[in-house]
């Protein structure tokens, strides 16, 4: 029996022991700030410029990000040693339709945000961002916000092959190209003349016969602006 208490002893001091430690070390909770907080998304920049104009473009398959940051303001603080605890998701978010309908792609809880959308956006979009605002642990209240919007165009990525009097461009997205008509040109006299439209394959190639008398004069292919993707011109 005294081996038993003395067991039992030990094992309530063991655990009063371990009872004051946690006291010791887990942190005290957070004091109430109460702060009422707006915050304003800024574009800070793009994979090829500081700031983000209000139009770019981009190749499909091009590598290219966006990155954004919060400026915010907060009344009502009662506690400056702990300051203002952020609540909400700070998010990507891109539209298909003008702004009508917004869908997001990738959310961050953070005051400093980057998006790469290399490969997911296969047509042209209009970006924002967004954060949710929310209510913190500290009970600070965050009003929802929106950045101004870009406007992203894509270019189809392409090749040109030219070899002899046959031309060959190959476009990706094929989705993108099959079924349309794109226009080989020709320099002639210092003028751009389209001398075939074939259509493109359901792999997005077209192929077209040169004249023999256009031999070693500058050829190009014309991509038209169709189903969310922008115009462009392709050169060997």
């Amino acid at each position: 029996m005294p081996l038993l208490i003395t067991r039992m002893t030990r094992a309530l001091v063991g655990l009063a022991v371990a009872a004051g430690l946690a006291v010791v070390v887990a942190a005290p909770p957070a004091q109430a700030t109460n702060a009422t907080c707006t915050s304003s998304p800024r574009w800070v920049a793009s994979h090829a410029t500081w700031g983000v104009p209000s139009r770019m473009r981009v190749t499909y398959g091009e590598h290219f990000s966006f990155s954004a940051q919060l400026d915010t303001h907060c009344v009502g603080n009662t506690d400056p040693v702990q300051g203002t605890i952020w609540a909400g998701d700070t998010q990507f978010q891109v539209s298909a339709d003008r702004g009508r309908t917004w869908r997001t792609v990738d959310s961050e809880p953070s005051y400093l945000v980057r998006w790469e959308g290399t490969w997911s956006i296969k047509r042209a979009v209009w970006v924002r961002v967004h954060t949710t605002g929310g209510r913190s642990y500290a009970n600070d209240t965050w009003a929802p916000s929106t950045s101004s919007v870009v406007k992203l165009s894509v270019a189809r990525h392409a090749t040109l092959r030219v070899s002899g009097t046959r031309a060959k461009v190959a476009v990706a997205p094929a989705k993108s190209i099959r079924g349309l008509r794109v226009a080989v040109q020709v320099k002639r006299q210092g003028k751009w003349r389209t001398v075939q439209r074939p259509r493109a394959s359901r792999r997005g190639v077209a192929v077209a016969r040169l004249p023999r008398a256009s031999q070693g004069a500058p050829v190009r292919v014309v991509l038209p602006a169709a189903r969310g993707l922008a115009r462009s011109v392709v050169r060997p």
